[in-house]
């Protein structure tokens, strides 16, 4: 995670914050979802990680093939409906066309 933090790029909306790295021994897509306590009950945070696990699922063929992908919830994530989720999600993937062609260097 650290080097998608130092070496990767981001898009985001007031929803969510998608982290994206391609390393250079990246053979697939692989994503990790985040949800802070700022979510003040356990509860609220895991409906939008499921929330986003869900949209996730049935709309990853909308990113790159390759690379990893780090989905934050924001602030206010826990009141917005699926399909708002869904439509963030949707916006955010649909800016990712610019991903470097070159995996990054991996090396620390």
């Amino acid at each position: 995670m650290l080097r998608m933090i130092q070496g990767g790029a981001s898009v985001e909306n007031s929803l969510l914050v998608i982290r994206y790295l391609v390393p250079a021994d990246c053979v697939a897509r692989r994503a990790g979802f985040t949800v802070s306590r700022r979510f003040r009950r356990a509860v609220d945070r895991n409906l939008v990680r499921r929330r986003l696990r869900e949209v996730y699922r049935t709309h990853r063929e909308q990113l790159p093939a390759k690379g990893d992908f780090l989905i934050i919830a924001r602030a206010g994530a826990e009141h917005a409906t699926y399909a708002e989720l869904i439509e963030s999600f949707t916006s955010l993937a649909g800016r990712i066309t610019d991903l470097d062609p070159e995996p990054a260097d991996t090396a620390l």
